[in-house]
């Protein structure tokens, strides 16, 4: 039952970092000053409120921002206290961003991490103390791919900094992609996601990841 309980919290930190890497949102016009979009979203594992999260996307000048928070609740405060801050910043040239830089800072109760990917270089920094630099993940990251990708690719691999993820598009079409997503640990989950508009943007309108548990991630209305 331990075990069980420990890979539940695990799974629903899973979908939230998932949440932080997925709702980001797509720019229908990159050209444009379109000034700044924000939204919100609610996590749920086995129907069971788990987290939220908000996420802000500015686009102008050439360049973007996608900026947000998630953060554990419901259940899970009573063992966590998990909360998520990210950023990607980049250029756009076109149809294809040149993404700057990627960082987060993760924090429960007594550890908080911080990394921060740049020029191709991973800093990792975990309670105040820094890791030796390394190469970062020779893969697109997360944010700034998927800001991209608003459609069901083919297969590709992602990052977060610490971890890569690939994904085999398993079907899609009419607004709904289905993914299998294989960790670097090998863990395997089955991802579904909906799109939909929301003014000039496509944007998730909902998460489904499939393993021993079911958890959604849902787009809540204003």
């Amino acid at each position: 039952m331990g075990r069980r309980l420990s890979g539940a919290r695990e799974r629903a930190r899973c979908m939230l970092a998932l949440l932080g890497a997925l709702v980001t949102p797509v720019v229908a016009d990159a050209g444009a000053d379109a000034g700044t979009t924000a939204l919100r979203y609610q996590a749920f594992v086995a129907g069971v409120p788990v987290g939220e999260a908000t996420v802000a996307v500015s686009v102008g000048g050439g360049r973007y921002r996608v900026e947000g928070s998630a953060r554990s609740n419901g259940l899970l405060r009573g063992f966590s206290d998990w909360r998520n801050r990210f950023r990607a910043d980049g250029r756009l040239a076109g149809p294809v961003p040149a993404p700057t830089e990627f960082t987060y800072t993760e924090e429960d109760r007594d550890k908080r991490r911080t990394v921060l990917v740049r020029d191709g270089m991973l800093q990792v920094t975990k309670n105040g103390k820094h890791r030796p630099e390394r190469p970062s993940p020779r893969a697109p990251d997360v944010v700034t791919a998927l800001f991209v990708l608003p459609s069901c690719e083919d297969d590709q691999v992602l990052h977060t900094g610490r971890h890569v993820y690939r994904l085999s598009r398993l079907d899609g079409g009419a607004g709904r992609c289905r993914y299998a997503v294989v960790d670097d640990d090998g863990d395997r989950v089955e991802v579904e996601v909906a799109l939909a508009e929301r003014g000039d943007l496509v944007v998730p309108e909902s998460i489904t990841v499939r393993g021993w548990l079911t958890g959604r991630i849902e787009l809540v209305e204003p």
